[in-house]
């Protein structure tokens, strides 16, 4: 039922009893309410002003029933003032607070409609009811088409997994979730997000629904996987070069390496150098003072660090490194750290000793080369020009080609080998060299230097070339060697070339002399035989004559010697003599001619052994004398037995012969050292001797220094003597002293021509 309506001119004590009355009943009310719902809950429902009001008028109620009545209705008045006061600025309060929330409202709204970023919202079924424009242009989809869409609409199924286990921790409330995945566009690209996401709880602490913020990172998902696959390749490079890497603060000396520079240190895994110190200590001894000193110029100048050094691994080892770092500086420009990598280079440098080791091969060929050449030209009576021309032509040029810059270096020799003008730092140019060799010679020897490169090996080429600067054509033999990496791969060829167009021409020219030398041997072996054929003539027809000679001789003297007085028994005796003498003349004679002719049967001979046979055999026939021999131990010879046992019994025969005239004849056979480092075997006397002014006739043929009446002979011995030596590759020589004796000298080389 409803009230009357209270009048206006009522006095203040009606009014306030009405009001009391009122406030009674609503105090009622609120008691019940309070008793029903709990106080706590009604002070978290209802203004405090309002509150304030209540509990008053219940106040004054309980004390009206007590006889407070008047007391209470002035403290009341005071409360009711305060309660209307606090209820009007509460009310200002709200007002404000609103205002408030519907300008953070509105500038959430701004936010959300203007952002880069998606704003989306979802309820407790994870449907869209919140799709911002950033949405739109992230995922093509415009509002209309969204919300209401369960999410799923924009994840592929893979990731879909994913996408549930986030909302499962949003639905527990456990706090924001942020996540990337893929998520699929209207279009049907696939774009990769990244999803800040916060579930929604009202004030009874009941989730409501979440809202994500999400950016599009597709482009710089792909720059930070390009990113990480270049640097998965940069360390698999590294890896692969067998690099090492390392870093050094320069302030505090403190140093850190990779597991590959323990690997060049000969360090196990793990046990990395800390230290500068630590690292020095590796050094070895005779590289260390310059390692320390490059150090300190990179810590006080900031020079950056190239070296070449060896370091000594635990087990003793050697090994040489290639150490490169680069100096960084801090704001005031000092030198604050460097970084750099280090490879093993110990192949390289064995390699680079290889080289070495075929140059000087190649240079002590060439000059072995030189020499023959002047043998040759020595041998075929060749100018002393040509010798100088041949010397000159042996300088060599060197060049180096890298394979992996496809850099060309010449040295200075080979440019002018070629008649180019020099480069300052040595470049050449591959064209440069293609263009002067001859068109004919040019595709074998790109193709041998192709085949040299891929095996990995040595070639020896020869090739002409036409001089760019005075268009002659020129022979060069080339060799090269190539260098390997420590990839096992060809990383340099590095090569000579020789002009050795001397040695061409003199070689065409010894072909030319060589065809006539043949043709001459043709025809000297023509007239060996018509000689042999004569001399078989004459040795038949002038023996026939000699012994009717001395048969006819020696029947007179048996026959007749009765009838002759004594000059004529002396003419014969001459008479048979010279024809005897005459015989053995004609028998040196022909051995003399035929041992040029005779073949050479190589055998190692006793030479002690002959000399002794030979001695005893000629001393048999020398009855009544008394000889000396003094034999010292002789080194046995490489030679035709024959021939030497003919040097022997001439020397010997000569000797027994000269010492006729002695009491005592001494004969001393021996040996002495050759300043060619062979032997000199030697037969001496102490016979008649020779005046030295006539030594160069001693050994030709029918050329005596003593008269028939003073020592016997056909004059045709010593002659033989020297051609057997000849024959052998020896030399035979004399020494005397007219009455004092003579020693006879020969060599017999070891190896013979």
């Amino acid at each position: 039922m409803n009230a009357p309506a209270p009048s206006t001119n009522q006095p203040p004590d009606a009014l306030w009893s009405k009001l009391l009355g009122g406030g009674a009943a609503v105090a009622g009310t609120l008691v019940l309410a309070g008793s029903t719902l709990g106080v706590a809950r009604l002070q978290s429902q209802l203004p405090a002003g309002v509150l304030l009001l209540a509990v008053g008028w219940w106040l004054l109620r309980e004390a009206a029933a007590h006889g407070r009545a008047a007391e209470l209705l002035a403290r009341e008045r005071s409360a009711l003032e305060e309660a209307r006061a606090a209820l009007a600025a509460e009310t200002a309060g709200r007002q404000r607070v609103e205002e408030e929330l519907r300008a953070a409202h509105q500038t959430l709204q701004l936010f959300s409609e203007h952002t880069p970023m998606a704003v989306i919202e979802w309820d407790t079924k994870f449907r869209v009811t919140r799709w911002n424009p950033a949405a739109r242009t992230i995922f093509g989809f415009n509002r209309d088409e969204a919300v209401g869409q369960h999410a799923s609409f924009i994840v592929p199924e893979a990731f879909r997994p994913q996408v549930d286990k986030v909302w499962q921790g949003l639905l527990q409330q456990t706090g924001g979730e942020r996540s990337s995945n893929e998520n699929v566009c209207k279009d049907g690209r696939t774009i990769v997000c990244e999803w800040y996401n916060t579930p929604l709880i009202d004030d009874r602490g009941a989730f409501t629904g979440a809202a994500s913020v999400v950016m599009d990172v597709t482009e710089r998902k792909h720059a930070e996987d390009a990113r990480r696959e270049s640097e998965e390749r940069l360390r698999a490079a590294i890896a692969a070069s067998g690099t090492g890497t390392f870093r050094w603060d320069i302030r505090t000396n403190e140093l850190s390496w990779d597991e590959a520079l323990d690997a060049l240190f000969g360090l196990p895994r793990g046990k990395t150098v800390r230290s500068l110190e630590n690292f020095i200590a590796t050094v070895h001894p005779d590289d260390r003072p310059g390692v320390i000193a490059r150090c300190e110029r990179c810590a006080r100048d900031g020079a950056d660090f190239a070296m070449e050094f060896r370091v000594v691994w635990p087990d003793g080892s050697e090994h040489w490194l290639d150490d490169q770092g680069k100096t960084f500086f801090d704001d005031a420009g000092k030198p604050l750290y460097m970084t750099g990598a280090c490879v093993d280079i110990t192949e390289r440098i064995k390699a680079e000793a290889q080289i070495r080791q075929i140059n000087a091969s190649l240079e002590r060929r060439v000059e072995e080369r030189t020499r023959e050449l002047q043998a040759t030209n020595v041998a075929l009576h060749e100018s002393e020009e040509h010798v100088r021309l041949a010397t000159e032509a042996a300088d060599i040029g060197v060049w180096a080609w890298d394979l992996k810059t496809d850099e060309l270096n010449w040295d200075a020799r080979m440019f002018a080998l070629y008649g180019l003008p020099a480069h300052p730092e040595g470049r050449a140019v591959y064209g440069d060299w293609r263009a002067r060799v001859l068109p004919e010679d040019l595709a074998a020897q790109e193709a041998r230097l192709q085949e040299t490169v891929a095996t990995c090996g040595h070639s020896h080429r020869e090739f002409r070339i036409v001089r760019a600067d005075d268009q002659t054509v020129r022979f060069i033999q080339a060799a090269e060697t190539v260098v390997v990496g420590a990839d096992g791969k060809a990383a340099r060829v590095v090569g000579i070339n020789l002009d050795i167009t001397a040695r061409k021409l003199s070689e065409a020219r010894i072909g030319r002399l060589n065809a006539a030398l043949q043709s001459r041997a043709a025809e000297l072996e023509t007239a060996n035989k018509e000689l042999e054929g004569f001399s078989y003539s004459v040795s038949h027809d002038l023996r026939a004559p000699l012994r009717a000679v001395d048969g006819f001789a020696r029947m007179l003297t048996e026959d007749c010697a009765e009838r002759l007085d004594d000059d004529g028994r002396r003419m014969l005796e001459v008479i048979r003599s010279e024809s005897q003498r005459m015989a053995r003349l004609i028998d040196d004679l022909l051995a003399f001619s035929r041992l040029g002719r005779q073949t050479l049967e190589l055998q190692e001979i006793d030479m002690h052994g002959l000399a002794r046979a030979v001695f005893d055999e000629l001393a048999a026939l020398e009855t009544g004398r008394e000889l000396r021999l003094a034999l010292a131990p002789l080194p046995p010879a490489r030679g035709s037995e024959a021939m030497l046992r003919q040097v022997w019994v001439n020397l010997l025969s000569n000797a027994l012969k000269f010492t006729s005239g002695c009491a005592v004849a001494q004969i001393e056979i021996g040996t002495r050292d050759d300043a060619d480092g062979g032997v000199v075997y030697f037969v001496k006397d102490n016979g008649a001797g020779f005046d030295m002014r006539y030594a160069d006739k001693l050994f030709g043929v029918f050329q005596r220094l003593h008269t028939q009446e003073e020592f016997t002979g056909t004059g045709v011995g010593l002659a033989l003597v020297q051609r057997i030596v000849a024959r052998h590759g020896g030399r035979i020589w004399a020494e005397a002293e007219v009455g004092r004796g003579a020693a006879f000298f020969f060599t017999i080389p070891k190896r013979q021509p």
